[in-house]
């Protein structure tokens, strides 16, 4: 249940390469009104970021934008990183106690979605999954490329719960139920970014906008001629990277966990970053990616994690019966099997 700290990656439908996962962006691409949307880039978080405004502005005012927006990366990765020793996460982790820490409301307000989500899926989203994310090499700490053996397994799957994190909103204050539990916020940390930065946009009167921050997506309002943004979900293999479906949004969050990019092999077998924190081990079954559309890329962040443990059948169960729009793509002996819930069909372009 792991990304590597906030890891994903994008595609543009124009043909050109951003960096290496799980959503495509085409923000613009055909663009032929005057002026033209601007759009910000650069590096965070382990992977790219892309900001599209399709606003008129100045050169001084996208200036004071990427300011901003470098402001709230700051303060994102300066709470929440395990990669940063100095952040609040990465203290409290390495505190070897069960004690109160204070932390700061942006860590308390994804923490505690954390555990919504995580109670919602019963613990197939876990942000205590640390332990076994770093013991399969997977995480900020010693990497490996090799299968641990089971005493390991359930030394790690001791630590891991998310019933050990305990939360209060006065004072703010975090405390784990297990003194070495290490909580690993990859799968919904991003998201939060992404909303964030959508937040701040719109704090400047932006409403026109695409957020994507390493394949998470954020879209603001339809662009000036009232077209939606429209973006292309990625085809879940490890070589090439095609379209598998293109969907039309506005005004909601995007995101995707699959099975592709991330993993080792050893005897003939694929081990993928996506770990159970209920069995300790990474998923084995057929389901490639989820793709989960949200008013929160925070909350879609999360429960495509969850999905994706839980796996094509039980996931696509779930998400239709808490009416959550979302598509599984699976592996099948006759290729990739598409199959979508009734309140995804409205995103579907054509």
């Amino acid at each position: 249940m792991n990304r590597r700290e906030f890891v994903g990656s994008t595609l543009t439908l124009c043909g050109r390469l951003l960096l290496p996962a799980g959503i495509l962006t085409a923000a613009g691409c055909a663009q032929s009104a005057n002026p033209k949307p601007r759009v910000m880039k650069g590096a965070t978080m382990g992977t790219y970021y892309r900001v599209t405004v399709d606003s008129g502005l100045t050169a001084a005012e996208i200036a004071e934008l990427r300011s901003g927006i470098d402001s709230v990366f700051e303060r994102v990765i300066s709470g929440m990183s395990t990669y940063d020793k100095r952040s609040t996460l990465s203290r409290l982790n390495s505190a070897n106690d069960s004690a109160w820490h204070a932390i700061d409301t942006d860590l308390l307000k994804v923490l505690r979605e954390a555990e919504r989500v995580s109670t919602l899926t019963g613990g197939a989203f876990d942000a205590t999954v640390g332990p076994l994310v770093n013991l399969w090499g997977f995480g900020a700490d010693l990497h490996t490329t090799s299968v641990p053996d089971q005493q390991s397994i359930a030394s790690a799957l001791a630590r891991t719960g998310y019933r050990l994190v305990a939360l209060k909103n006065t004072p703010v204050e975090v405390r784990k139920g297990h003194p070495e539990a290490y909580i690993d916020l990859s799968a919904i940390a991003k998201g939060f970014a992404v909303d964030e930065v959508g937040r701040f946009l719109e704090s400047r009167g932006i409403r026109e906008y695409l957020v994507d921050i390493g394949g998470d997506l954020r879209a603001g309002a339809h662009k000036r001629n009232g077209s939606p943004w429209r973006i292309a979900v990625e085809t879940p293999e490890p070589v090439g990277r095609g379209v598998q479906r293109i969907l039309d949004v506005s005004a909601t969050g995007v995101a995707t966990s699959g099975d592709y990019r991330n993993f080792f092999e050893q005897d003939g077998r694929r081990y993928c970053h996506t770990l159970d924190p209920r069995t300790g081990r990474p998923v084995m079954h057929n389901l490639a990616s989820v793709t989960v559309l949200d008013a929160s890329v925070m909350t879609a962040d999360a429960l495509a994690t969850g999905l994706m443990v839980m796996g094509a059948q039980a996931g696509f169960e779930f998400a239709q019966a808490h009416a959550i729009p979302a598509l599984f793509i699976s592996r099948e002996p006759a290729g990739l099997k598409e199959s979508y819930t009734p309140t995804f069909v409205p995103y579907l372009s054509g």
